[in-house]
């Protein structure tokens, strides 16, 4: 089929579910000849079907485009790193923080698909990793910090939350901020929250 049908395929038996799938999908996600777009489809379908097992699959085709530059490419990087996510793959985190720390241009869509990936892990390791990027130049970047951060639940956030909440240049930064930091909780976050009424 064309482009198009193959994507849609992809995506309808991640969401299924098929494990049959799985062989085809894999092949897809690795297979250099393809678009990059259509491997990006793969990738995301990958992680919709949930086995964990797959992850070996999406780390090589994350870290074989990451050499790589041209069109599409970052479709794929920030698709590999969404499907590590959905699978909760922990041995993906010093992959995901890597890519979250690199240097990129400000139209960067890969670094926050990393951070959101690492807080679908949910693993509080990936705290340290991630709080030098909350005064990140990129907005998106500090949103998915932020987000990420409000989602680990990890009390070691806090003081990074609270110099977000308030001076961070972004509304939509702070706005988040204030619900990370809700998230988290504390007698200390109730009064700056409660603060933030006033202003």
């Amino acid at each position: 089929g064309d482009r198009g049908d193959r994507r849609a395929a992809a995506i309808a038996l991640g969401f299924l579910g098929e494990p049959l799938a799985a062989p085809a999908l894999h092949d897809l996600v690795g297979r250099r000849g393809v678009a990059p777009g259509e491997r990006a489809y793969a990738a995301i379908a990958i992680g919709f079907l949930g086995d964990v097992g797959s992850a070996p699959v999406l780390r090589a085709a994350l870290k074989e485009s990451l050499k790589h530059r041209g069109s599409g490419m970052a479709e794929l990087q920030a698709a590999c790193a969404t499907g590590l996510g959905l699978l909760g793959d922990r041995k993906s985190i010093p992959l995901l923080a890597k890519v979250a720390n690199r240097r990129a241009n400000q139209a960067d869509i890969v670094r926050p698909a990393a951070i959101s990936a690492l807080g679908r892990i949910g693993d509080g390791a990936s705290v340290p990793l991630l709080l030098p990027l909350i005064d990140d130049g990129q907005v998106e970047v500090r949103r998915a910090i932020v987000q990420t951060l409000g989602a680990l639940g990890e009390a070691q956030a806090k003081p990074a939350l609270l110099r977000a909440f308030a001076s961070d240049g972004d509304i939509s930064v702070r706005n988040f901020a204030a619900i990370a930091l809700a998230r988290i909780g504390g007698p200390d976050v109730d009064k700056v929250l409660l603060g933030g009424l006033s202003i």
